[in-house]
């Protein structure tokens, strides 16, 4: 298992302003200077590891002996003989500062603060994307596109096992009773080796 922490994102402007809805006409430059001091409150961490599957009708089967049961993931794996499984956050800051916002009634901060955090956990997971995908090609082997619990058929259930196998609390998360991610601004994922 591997973990990186405080590693360089650039700011994804561009993704940003798409979100906000701001049309390519508008004066984009009020927005820019809370876009910049929000950005200093992202601090990318993550935890990845790979380890053997074989696939059976329906279902992944682990090297550690652990069992899956998804047809999405069982064909987006493919003639995968490996499978790196991922979890980025970006921290709990973004989040705090949308609180204290909501709490002081204020409605652009928050919105603002959600677009930086939902574009920068994205343009994490791309970076750590990346950096896999460079492993897996020097292993002459072709990474999948990431494939996160909740698409298709994969249940959340399956976000236990990321934070089991990658022991997710230890860079600061949390996996509350409807299985979803604390802090919201994190991804967990899968990534197939797929044979050249």
């Amino acid at each position: 298992m591997k973990e990186i922490s405080h590693f360089p994102i650039g700011l994804p402007l561009s993704r940003i302003r798409r979100r906000l809805k701001v049309p390519a006409s508008a004066d984009f430059s009020r927005y820019e200077h809370l876009i910049d001091r929000f950005f200093t409150l992202v601090e990318p961490r993550c935890r990845f590891d790979d380890l053997a599957i074989s696939l059976e009708p329906g279902k992944i089967l682990f090297a550690n002996g652990y069992e899956m049961v998804s047809e999405s993931l069982r064909t987006h794996l493919q003639d995968c003989s490996r499978v790196s499984l991922i979890g980025v956050t970006i921290g709990p800051h973004i989040e705090e500062e949308m609180e204290s916002y909501q709490k002081q009634n204020k409605i652009l901060e928050p919105l603002i603060l959600d677009a930086v955090g939902s574009e920068c956990v994205e343009e994490a997971s791309i970076y750590i994307s990346n950096l896999i995908g460079d492993q897996i090609r020097k292993h002459r082997q072709v990474p999948t596109k990431r494939f996160s619990p909740g698409y298709g058929d994969l249940s959340l259930e399956v976000q236990k096992y990321f934070f089991q196998r990658l022991k997710l609390d230890e860079i600061g998360l949390e996996l509350n009773t409807s299985l979803l991610m604390v802090p919201q601004k994190s991804i967990t994922a899968f990534i197939g080796w797929k044979g050249a």
